[in-house]
């Protein structure tokens, strides 16, 4: 990866990595269709991660 494109990657680390653990809270509480939400949410993030931890 050029040097642009790691930077970039370790910014949106930076923004997402945050949100992971407070989805997960969220999820952990939240139930009927807000529970489906935010499992649907927690989810993404940790995919997003788990792509950016990839490239």
């Amino acid at each position: 990866m050029r040097r642009s494109g790691a930077s970039l990657v370790a910014a949106q680390r930076e923004v997402i990595a945050p949100l992971e653990p407070a989805l997960a809270r969220k999820r952990t509480d939240a139930t009927g269709f807000n529970g489906i939400l935010a499992t649907w949410r927690h989810e993404n993030a940790r995919a997003a991660l788990r792509f950016l931890d990839d490239l």
